[in-house]
Order: structure tokens, then C-alpha cells, then sequence
């Protein structure tokens, strides 16, 4: 990582560096610097970006808590894979290299920002623009730019067929799960630095184009995905829905009063797809009559060289009135994640639940962090996760009792599939005709 390392042939002519010296008096100066929050001046170069791939690899080896079979053998090979590249000049090459070597780790936590890199002003915005998995093709879900409908289907980059684009993207992209893999997959659409050519087909077959262009934050919260924003209430006589999204539900006041109108409900739905913002045990006492208890938590600890352990938390254990005694039905997809994924485990732990839609992230716990030589960061999950039974969490997520796979008509109608079938669950149980 010294700064000599970027002049390869300047190295080989320097030769062998001099003799350590020992003495105290013929050290140079030392100065402290903080540890934390300060990242180095961003570098292109070839050996600030081998110096970040190894501190990552090394890391990730002493940290990362879900190495399978062969894991540990796979970053080996991808840490060899992306220092033979290590050779590019560009700040993008130099993530996409760093991102390579994460994706190894199959964890919906691993992120790779640059740090340099602000959004605004300098240039670069967000096009408003939101992606669905439809059958293993990119959908549109939501757009605010003219010309995208929700239901088109992208073909085409930048002139480059979605065929070849998309499958490099998911081999430099986090997750655990395939459909949160190719969610932050796409993501990558949503951050340009300049005009982009997306190339859509309609539901008709006809083929466009579209040009998107940095926006600025203002424009892109105009973004509104309907199953996402849909505000709480009654969606039928006896079936009440609370969004607990953080936007939609911010504090737990908020849910406690959907709560008291949602009493004389039969049932009741909590959508899950968007990262929650009040706490999952405060909500859990609201709905679990009895003992519940958390997830199973375990940390790894460094001791010493080539020493490790781990650090166990103690079990979660908790006491709910269960205010609300009918039947709950949770609404999950790939995008319930972390503290989503926290929050259902707790209920379908308690069997307290029904689970309708996709699978969801298979990512849960905290999120360890590293800031890295050329002012990059990089990040993977932290902690250890598994059911309150002992059973694996992590790449295996909340599997629904009921899959429904939204269409690209029904992104095209903004009709919310998922929520459409916990509707006619809930009617069924309260005796109600199902529509």
C-alpha cells in the first residue's frame, strides 16, 4: 500500500529497501491519526486497490461468520482472480474489482462504496427508476421517468443486451438469496454519473428507447412504488393492513393506534417488504400471547494471533399480551431485509403467522464495516443469525406459506398481487366470500 507501489518500474529500480533501524533516536516521527471516520485520499492506482482486495480478504476470513463448505477456498480463488486485474486506472474498475471479491461471500450486507464519489453536486444524481425480478427479467415497477411504464421489460444498456449486462452484475453484486442478489443488481441503474440509453418492450411487444439523466434528490423521492406506499387501514369488512415500511410507520404510537381500530378485525395483514421502522419485539408483545424469544445470535471474536471464538449473546426471551388475538398475516419479498428479516423471524418463530409472497433476503444481523486504502468502503454482515430453534437463517430467509409472484401486468395495473391474496386469505378465515 506505500505509495511507491504505483510506479511498478520506480519500485524495481529503488531495490531492496534499506535495513530496519531500532534505535528510537534514528525513527522518524510518528504521528497519530484517528483510527475511525477518517479514510485515506482517494488514489487511482493499481496499489491502493491490491492493498484494499487483501485488507478486505483478510478480514472478511477473521469476521465473516457464514463461510460454508469450500467458502474460504472460494475468496482464496477470487482474491487471486481480481489482483491478477488489478490494473485498472478508474474508480469504477477499481469497485466492480472490490465487489468481485464480496460477491464471493454470497451476504445480502456486502457493499462496496466509493467514498469520493458524492452524488451532488458533483455531476452525478439518481435516476428514478425501480426494477422487479419478473420470471428472471427486469421489470419496471416504478418509474418518474418519461418514457419507462411500469411493466416494461428492459432488453438493453447502454446498447448492450440485458443478456450479457445482467449476469456481470450479479457476479459483482451482494446477497445471499437470487432475488436479493438481482435486486441490488439493478440498483446499479439507479446511480448515474451521465445520460444512460435503456432499451425497454412494452407489454404490446413494441420496442423504445429511453434516455435517463442524473436527477436530483427532489425528483427521485417522487419515485412511489404503490406496494410500498399504500397507506394502513381496512381493505375489507373484517381484514385491516398496517404498513410498518419506515416511511409509512416511523413510530410505535402510530402502530398501537392502527392497533385499537384494527380491533374488531378477524384478521389482520403487516407488510414486511419495506425495512421496518419501529421495533419488531414491541410489535411481537402486541400480537404473542405468552413467551416468544429473539433469534440466536453468536459474534466472532479475534483473541489473539490465529486465535479465534465466538461471543454467544444470551437468549432473547420475552412476554407478550397478545392485544390483538385473531389471525396475522405477514407479507414478505426480496427486498424484507435485516431488520425486516428480524422482525418476521420473531413471529413466524412463535408460529404466529401466515407468510404470503417471495422469499425474502436471508440476510440478517449487523452490518461490519471497513474503510479501505484509495478512500473505499467495504461491508459484510458482522453476526451470526439462526432461528430461535438453532435452524440456519442466513442464504435459506422467510420462505412463504403462500408464493405469489407479482406479474408484469400487475406492476403495468398497480395491482398488488401479494396484498390481493392475504386479502382473500383473511376474508376465507373470518367466513367471509372470497373475492
Amino acid at each position: 500500500a506505500d505509495f511507491s507501489t504505483i510506479d511498478e518500474a520506480q519500485l524495481i529500480k529503488l531495490g531492496m529497501p534499506p535495513g530496519l533501524k531500532l534505535t528510537e533516536g534514528a525513527r522518524a516521527h510518528v504521528s497519530k491519526i484517528a483510527p475511525f471516520k477518517e479514510f485515506q485520499e482517494p488514489v487511482d492506482a493499481s496499489g491502493d486497490l491490491r492493498a484494499g482486495l487483501i485488507i478486505a480478504h483478510g478480514a472478511a476470513k477473521l469476521f465473516y461468520p457464514y463461510f460454508r463448505k469450500n467458502g474460504r477456498g472460494l475468496l482464496d480463488e477470487r482474491l487471486l482472480e481480481t489482483l491478477r486485474h488489478a490494473n485498472q486506472n478508474s474508480r469504477a474498475d477499481m469497485r466492480h474489482s472490490l465487489r468481485r471479491l464480496g460477491e464471493a461471500l454470497s451476504d445480502g450486507h456486502h457493499f462496496v462504496f466509493d467514498r469520493s464519489f458524492k452524488i451532488f453536486p458533483d455531476g452525478g444524481g439518481l435516476s428514478p427508476i425501480a426494477f422487479e425480478n419478473v420470471n428472471g427479467a427486469p421489470v419496471v415497477a416504478a418509474s418518474a421517468v418519461t418514457g419507462a411504464k411500469p411493466g416494461d421489460q428492459l432488453v438493453a444498456v447502454d446498447g448492450e443486451p440485458i443478456e450479457i449486462w445482467l449476469p456481470r452484475e450479479l457476479g459483482r453484486s451482494g446477497g445471499a438469496t437470487p432475488g436479493y442478489r438481482f435486486d441490488l443488481a439493478m440498483r446499479e441503474l439507479q446511480i448515474v454519473t451521465g445520460a444512460r440509453r435503456l432499451t425497454f418492450e412494452g407489454l404490446d411487444g413494441n420496442i423504445k428507447q429511453v434516455i435517463t439523466s442524473p436527477e436530483t434528490l427532489e425528483e427521485y423521492t417522487k419515485l412511489k412504488r404503490f406496494e410500498f406506499t399504500r397507506p394502513s387501514g381496512w381493505v375489507e369488512k373484517n381484514v385491516y393492513y398496517i404498513n410498518t415500511g419506515a416511511a409509512a410507520l416511523p413510530n410505535l404510537a402510530g402502530f398501537e393506534e392502527h392497533l385499537t381500530e384494527a380491533a374488531r378485525a378477524s384478521s389482520l395483514i403487516l407488510d414486511l417488504r419495506e425495512s421496518p421502522g419501529v421495533s419488531a419485539v414491541e410489535i411481537a408483545k402486541k400480537l404473542i400471547c405468552g413467551k416468544f424469544y429473539g433469534p440466536q445470535i453468536t459474534t466472532p471474536v479475534l483473541t489473539g494471533p490465529g486465535s479465534r471464538s465466538t461471543y454467544r449473546e444470551p437468549r432473547a426471551e420475552y412476554f407478550g399480551d397478545g392485544t390483538f388475538s385473531g389471525n396475522v398475516t405477514i407479507l414478505v419479498g426480496p427486498a424484507t431485509v435485516s431488520a425486516g428479516e428480524h422482525f418476521a423471524t420473531i413471529l413466524v418463530d412463535a408460529k404466529r403467522v401466515t407468510v404470503v409472497g417471495r422469499r425474502s433476503a436471508g440476510t440478517n444481523g449487523s452490518l461490519t464495516g471497513l474503510q479501505l486504502p484509495g478512500k473505499f468502503f467495504f461491508s459484510f454482515t458482522g453476526m451470526k443469525v439462526r432461528h430461535a430453534s438453532g435452524e440456519p437463517f442466513h442464504g435459506v430467509g422467510i420462505l412463504p406459506d403462500y408464493y405469489v409472484a407479482p406479474t408484469a401486468a400487475d406492476y403495468a395495473a398497480g395491482r398488488d398481487a401479494v396484498l390481493l391474496e392475504a386479502i382473500r386469505l383473511g376474508k376465507a378465515s373470518s367466513g367471509a366470500e372470497a373475492n
